[in-house]
């Protein structure tokens, strides 16, 4: 009976650890993770998820810790770990909204605002479609196996019984935020262009023509060309973030 209670805690300590680092990605991922998702299917899912992945990951699994104390640091290190996952997502989702407040600016539509489910805040509605449009299509393509994927592979890169590399894990936010940012520019880049030569014209025009209220004239034409400017390039911006979006998740799969 005593290797049978043994066999089975050892077995029961093995499934948590692996909840736990499924669990706090689950918390931090893109569509899984955001705050319209009821917390009983991300925790039905968090469970199923970890069942599959048990298995497959067991050799790699520490022993159960003698204390308490142990335990909760296992708890504490694979939680973060998780999250950095979920979060390095999360961050490169943030480039949609960058473009669609910069977009928003350069068309005259900073006004128009809305709830984005996938931020928990209130934004451009321009930022707000395209976040998600890009979530929808991540999901269609089928880009989000590669989160599962770099789940796996992370227990040869962040081993449990190693500490997980604070510094490393910073660098990797920081990066990632000065990548979302720029990628951002680039999908926003033709509206840059296209608010700066509005601007200088619309400028030239006043300049021509003092007495005449050129800005609020202008403003319903500025916004229709920059609708068909937007329906020109949306297929395009979105494929430049997909590609993006998978070649920053698979750098997990081949950090090993």
């Amino acid at each position: 009976m005593s290797l049978l209670s043994e066999f089975a805690a050892s077995t029961i300590f093995a499934y948590f650890i692996v909840f736990c680092r499924v669990g706090g990605m689950m918390m931090m991922v893109p569509g899984i993770g955001e705050d319209f998702v009821f917390a009983r299917a991300r925790l039905g899912l968090a469970l199923v998820v970890a069942a599959a992945l048990a298995p497959l990951v067991a050799a790699t699994l520490p022993p159960e810790p003698p204390t308490p104390i142990g335990v909760a640091k296992a708890i504490v290190q694979e939680s973060a770990i998780g999250m950095v996952l979920g979060l390095a997502a999360r961050l490169l989702m943030g480039a949609l909204n960058w473009a669609g407040a910069i977009i928003a600016a350069q068309a005259g539509l900073s006004f128009a605002t809305m709830a984005d489910p996938t931020q928990g805040s209130q934004g451009a509605a321009v930022g707000a479609m395209l976040s998600l449009l890009g979530l929808v299509l991540i999901f269609v393509t089928e880009t989000h196996v590669l989160l599962f994927r770099a789940l796996v592979e992370s227990y040869e890169v962040f081993r449990p019984t190693d500490l997980p590399p604070i510094g490393d894990f910073s660098d990797l936010v920081l990066r990632l935020i000065t990548y979302s940012f720029f990628l951002g520019i680039q999908i926003s880049a033709p509206f840059i262009i296209y608010g700066i030569v509005v601007n200088i014209g619309l400028g030239l025009l006043n300049r021509l023509m003092p007495a005449m209220q050129v800005f609020f004239i202008i403003l319903p034409i500025q916004i229709a060309l920059a609708f068909l400017a937007f329906a020109a390039t949306l297929g395009p911006a979105i494929h430049w973030f997909l590609t993006a979006f998978e070649a920053r998740m698979a750098e997990f799969l081949l950090a090993r």
